[in-house]
């Protein structure tokens, strides 16, 4: 187990942010790979299916990031105070709360995938193809569950090798399924949501065996304490709650995008296949960001708590800067590999405008990650909710606002406008909690 409570901040920063780069990489492998498969072996529609499915699946997988995005919080604050018999006792308990949200949410997920996607105004054409797709991700809603409650348990201990691997071999191993059960098979749809569960589940056991090995008899002999489950819960409710809110606003901007019919909802759904390339960077600074943080919170040394707070800034204004221009001169081929056929060049025509807009507001993406990670870290968790509630809110209002107004140029802006918002209802509260003195030596 890695402490980042002494040494270098760069190379500390630097080396546990690496893996998680290379680790989002083979994530958006196996993400353009099961899209790949879905427009160039199945068909537009299919594509479009997806892309209308995705939207409900995210509002039951967020909720679940959210939460163990929460405990992770935990498990690094426990690590950094080197309390190993505290830490597995989270981790049991955690491994409880994950059972109690996985069960019902998968339960009533797939009951209700038809009805939430007809209420969301679903093309009848595709309705068909997102229920199925949807009801077998809801299905095995509960293997995400566990699988990312791992990685926040072995990232808040300062590793993030361990992740990267599981994601390599749960992506290519995805990859493989997908090309065997559509091409060989001929399962379609179907084929492409069941690989994807699959190859979690490999992730998810190898994590759970690698967490067991670092902890002795004696400190797995720990009993649950009842105040861990309440503790993990004070923690992930608020980063759950902000997540499902801005989901909420993602499904408000799907029904927008839905009345304009099939191939719009493709090209829409196209850059957002895309969007782990524009965070891939972003999110591996924010998660070493959030460990260094909040370990060093733990072991009350602020001192390098603010020093991490600005060389993660430093390299995240620089990625974002140089990510965005990537994104507007190759954003048309890559876009490109996903779709093939009668259709394929009014979809990329409309995705490469969406994706512009990506690109051009992707720097408050990247300070909105920054600043969360560090109000996380120093347990202000409800900062992040009501970034969240200001996201969706603008979201929300501009998604049904502008449309009317400026037709398929108001979906465009509305589905990036929250970024910017998010970003400066975070820079408030930082800022407040930086003339607080939650950033300085007690």
């Amino acid at each position: 187990m890695e402490s980042m409570t002494q040494g270098k901040t760069w190379k500390i920063l630097f080396k546990f942010a690496v893996p998680l780069a290379l680790g989002s990489a083979f994530q958006l492998l196996y993400t353009v790979a099961d899209s790949a498969v879905v427009g160039r072996l199945i068909g537009v529609s299919a594509f479009a299916a997806t892309g209308a499915a995705w939207a409900c699946f995210m509002l039951a997988l967020t909720l679940a990031l959210g939460l163990t995005q929460g405990f992770g919080l935990i498990f690094s604050q426990r690590h950094g105070a080197s309390d190993k018999a505290g830490l597995w006792s989270a981790w049991k308990a955690s491994l409880l709360l994950c059972v109690a949200l996985g069960v019902p949410l998968s339960a009533v997920g797939s009951f209700l995938a038809r009805p939430l996607l007809a209420l969301m105004s679903t093309p009848a054409d595709i309705l068909d193809e997102s229920s199925l797709y949807l009801g077998i991700l809801f299905g095995g809603l509960i293997i995400p569950i566990f699988s990312n409650n791992a990685y926040a348990m072995l990232r808040g201990m300062g590793d993030s090798k361990t992740p990267m691997a599981s994601v390599m071999l749960s992506s290519l191993v995805n990859v493989a399924l997908d090309i065997v059960l559509v091409q060989v098979f001929s399962m379609g749809i179907a084929g492409v949501a069941i690989a994807t569960l699959f190859s979690q589940t490999l992730a998810a056991v190898w994590c759970f065996f690698r967490i067991s090995k670092r902890f002795s008899q004696k400190d797995r002999s720990s009993k649950i304490i009842g105040r861990d489950a309440f503790l993990l819960l004070k923690y992930g409710a608020p980063l759950a709650a902000r997540d499902i809110i801005i989901s909420l606003g993602g499904l408000a901007m799907q029904s927008s995008v839905n009345v304009f019919g099939t191939v719009f909802i493709a090209g829409i759904a196209a850059p957002w296949k895309l969007y782990g390339l524009l965070e891939i960077i972003g999110n591996a600074c924010t998660g070493a960001a959030a460990t260094f943080i909040a370990q060093n919170f733990g072991a009350k040394k602020m001192e390098r708590v603010r020093e991490g707070i600005k060389v993660a800034g430093i390299a995240m204004i620089a990625a974002s800067i140089g990510i965005s221009a990537i994104s507007v001169i190759w954003g048309r081929p890559m876009l490109s590999v996903l779709v093939s056929g009668e259709q394929a060049q009014a979809v990329l025509d409309i995705g490469r405008i969406q994706l512009n807009f990506m690109a051009g507001t992707l720097p408050f993406l990247y300070l909105l990650f920054l600043l969360r990670a560090a109000l996380e870290g120093a347990g202000r968790v409800t900062a992040s909710l009501i970034s969240g509630i200001a996201e969706m809110a603008a979201r929300v209002v501009f998604s049904f606002a502008l449309p009317p107004f400026l037709g398929e140029w108001g979906v465009y802006i509305a589905q990036v406008v929250g970024w910017p918002v998010s970003a400066l209802a975070l820079v408030v509260m930082f800022a407040s909690a930086w003339r607080k003195g939650d950033f300085r030596e007690a």
